[in-house]
């Protein structure tokens, strides 16, 4: 519904969109899918640096030993740290292999 209530201005309004459906959703456009930034990884001796942009906040990194376990993936503990435009955490590389991924939540 659009209408003006102040008589002192000209009866005109402007609607910059009008949207008509039968539901909400059908007038809503659906949230745009953040796609998952890049993880980068570099060793520097024993710990493993693994990093991120920051344009993609809200990510968690998780590690897994094996790809076959699906719920075996585990939030990393190592704290998250910002150096520049990037979300950096350090993490000791143990004997066994380790799978790494970011999720968003």
């Amino acid at each position: 519904m659009l209408f003006n209530r102040n008589s002192a201005e000209p009866a005109v309004i402007i609607a910059d969109e009008v949207r008509v459906g039968a539901s909400w959703a059908s007038v809503t456009p659906p949230a745009e899918i953040q796609a998952a930034p890049a993880l980068n990884l570099t060793r520097a001796g024993n710990p493993s640096v693994l990093s991120w942009t920051t344009n993609a906040p809200g990510f968690l990194l998780e590690a897994t030993p094996a790809l076959s376990d699906f719920n075996s993936w585990a939030g990393v503990i190592a704290p998250v740290y910002l150096i520049g435009d990037q979300f950096v955490v350090t993490n000791s590389a143990a004997g066994a292999s380790v799978f790494y991924r970011l999720r968003k939540p």
